[in-house]
């Protein structure tokens, strides 16, 4: 941001997300009282599509690129999809080092980025988003790249804050409706792109770039977004216990200063333990309490742990490229 002076329609983000042919069903009106409600859906088992969407600061979308499980593509597969939108195909449907590079060419085309028109791209440091023909293409057509730390597209994605999932509630929404206009038909992947570009149409606004951009603290920059807090997890060796309820009322021999629990004897009437006490396994002959820490130790305070602060790296560095070579002649 000091070097090259970005605003908001310079920033962009990209991520995937993956669409399937057997939607989740939305709510369902019933008759009261029914145990069984059925809702028509697709196959037991559908085809997973990736989907690559990337938004900028401003709100602007990149028309999306749709990533099907196939070996060869066939343009029935882009029939009905949103505008200028692109098509490619893999063996399982996932983002490879091949296909990034496609990607990257229809963003410089669609931003017009160019080396007097520099453009920020963040996105994960997945393995397909680092080869070295990407490299070369961001830095000849001035693409700054910046990878995120692991772990952290939760909350420093933009698109994952604030986009996918109403995109794919609205897809779930879209797929039932055309379930209902066409009952006893099976949705295949050739049905995908006219009801993904509903809901893409309908979500993809300039209020959910904005937004999302804006909670994660990129755009405005906001280095305060995150407080010490969101860097602690629970320390790994640490256990977490479940404390056994206290039978009966012996709150007058709790030791409070010795961090221990005394459960006391609720015996009946006639001297015998009834079945709660049975049940915990506390066969007490006396009026002397049972010590929780005779049946298991205590568990400690839960004690959380500084975890190591990952920091996001600029892909597109000079000396970035002397690995990326040494990893491709290997």
């Amino acid at each position: 941001m000091d070097v090259h002076k970005f605003d908001a329609s310079r920033i962009y983000n990209f991520d995937e997300t993956g669409i399937s042919t057997v939607q989740k069903p939305g709510k369902i009106l019933a008759p009261k009282r029914a145990k069984q409600v059925g809702s028509a859906t697709n196959w037991e088992r559908g085809k997973n599509i990736t989907v690559c969407c990337a938004v900028s600061a401003s709100g602007v979308h990149v028309p999306p690129m749709f990533i099907f499980p196939r070996l060869r593509m066939t343009p029935a597969l882009q029939r009905g999809g949103p505008p200028n939108s692109i098509y490619e195909s893999s063996k399982n449907g996932w983002m490879t080092e091949e296909l990034f590079p496609k990607w990257l060419k229809h963003f410089a085309n669609f931003t017009k980025a160019s080396k007097d028109h520099i453009i920020l791209l963040i996105l994960d440091n997945h393995t397909s988003h680092v080869s070295l023909e990407a490299y070369n293409f961001c830095k000849d057509n001035g693409i700054v790249v910046v990878t995120l730390p692991p772990h952290c597209s939760h909350r420093l994605q933009p698109l994952d804050v604030a986009f996918f999932s109403s995109l794919k509630a609205a897809f779930n929404q879209e797929c039932d409706s055309f379930m209902r206009s066409n009952p006893h038909q099976k949705k295949t992947p050739y049905d995908i792109c006219p009801i993904f570009s509903k809901a893409f149409m309908r979500i993809a606004n300039i209020e959910k770039g904005i937004s999302g951009f804006s909670k994660t603290g990129i755009f405005p920059l906001n280095p305060s977004t995150f407080n010490d807090e969101d860097f602690m997890r629970v320390h790994p060796d640490e256990e977490i216990g479940l404390a056994l309820p206290v039978v009966g009322d012996c709150s007058a021999n709790n030791d409070e200063s010795s961090n221990t629990v005394v459960l006391c004897s609720s015996k009946t009437a006639t001297g015998v333990p009834d079945d709660r006490d049975k049940a915990l396994g506390l066969h007490v002959q006396s009026e002397v309490g049972l010590q929780f820490k005779d049946i298991s130790p205590l568990p400690g305070p839960l004690k959380l742990k500084k975890t190591a602060r990952h920091h996001s790296s600029i892909f597109t560095l000079t000396p970035k490229k002397a690995s990326l070579q040494k990893a491709a002649e290997s």
